[in-house]
């Protein structure tokens, strides 16, 4: 898991180079919007952004 400052421009930055979103973004207690992403290789990775 990552946790990047804007979720949505980090997926939409990473999509261009083969990224795919898995699922959807969620959200966890109003605090964390949640993500994994599968890259061109196979590797899903997590993503967070923590609100302030």
């Amino acid at each position: 898991m990552f946790t990047v400052d804007d979720i949505e421009d980090t997926v939409a930055r990473l999509r261009p180079h083969g990224a795919e979103l898995v699922g959807e973004i969620a959200r966890f207690e109003d605090s964390y919007p949640l993500c994994c992403i599968r890259g061109p290789e196979g590797i899903i990775i997590g993503l967070a952004e923590q609100l302030r």
